[in-house]
């Protein structure tokens, strides 16, 4: 796992591209009973939060910092974060 910076933060990051691409994301049709997760999920995961359930997107990074672990689009982290050396 590459390690990345936000301005004085260091954060572990992964992109995730598809099922077992990181360890927390999990698949929707294994484990939700809702129908709602049946619906337009194929190829998404889900990850569990300090927040709830993140549904992640492919090309998503998932990041993990001292508040926990989200999912974070590509725009967006790219905006934020650099490779750390």
């Amino acid at each position: 796992m590459a390690k990345y910076r936000l301005k004085s933060a260091v954060v572990d990051a992964v992109q995730w591209n598809a099922a077992g691409d990181h360890p927390a994301v999990r698949s929707p049709l294994a484990h939700e009973k809702h129908v709602y997760a049946l619906r337009n999920m194929t190829g998404r995961g889900l990850l569990q939060t300090h927040g709830g359930t993140m549904v992640v997107n492919p090309g998503d990074f998932i990041v993990t910092d001292e508040r926990g672990i989200s999912a974070i689009p590509a725009a967006a982290f790219n905006a934020k974060y650099e490779l750390a050396a």
